[in-house]
């Protein structure tokens, strides 16, 4: 079952439910971050605004068009401030990143020496995580 669909600028949330106990909902955003630098704030304000009202376990995923390691970009050219900003999110929304097996990098400038990047993502929170994987890690 699906409610509370909540479309905005840069992502669509929705409420999921399987049965409709509350105990069984959780939240499922997906997201397509902007490209341009000024629009990267308000990407994650916006994110964190819905999250001040969307409380419980939350799936998080997408194209953030955004890193915040150095290692999810194969050369030296980071912007550390934006960096900074997107951690301070996932720190603020307890978020924890459900890590890809098989790549390092998610994109590519596709030319002679290509830049590869890590802009493809997915993050839990501890509910969302301990209500859908516990069954792996037992």
């Amino acid at each position: 079952m699906v409610s509370h669909v909540d479309k905005r600028r840069f992502f669509l949330s929705a409420k999921v439910a399987k049965t409709a106990t509350p105990q069984d909902c959780w939240w499922l955003t997906v997201v397509y971050g902007p490209q341009a630098d000024e629009e990267k704030v308000e990407f994650l304000d916006e994110l964190h605004q819905f999250r001040t009202t969307a409380d419980g376990p939350w799936l998080l995923c997408g194209d953030f068009n955004m890193i915040y390691r150095a290692e999810d970009k194969s050369n030296d050219r980071l912007d550390r401030r934006c960096m900074r900003r997107f951690r301070a999110f996932i720190n603020a929304a307890e978020l924890e990143e459900l890590h890809l097996v098989g790549r390092r990098f998610t994109w590519s400038s596709e030319r002679d020496q290509p830049t590869l990047e890590r802009l493809d993502r997915v993050f839990a929170t501890a509910g969302w995580l301990q209500a859908h994987l516990s069954m792996f890690y037992h």
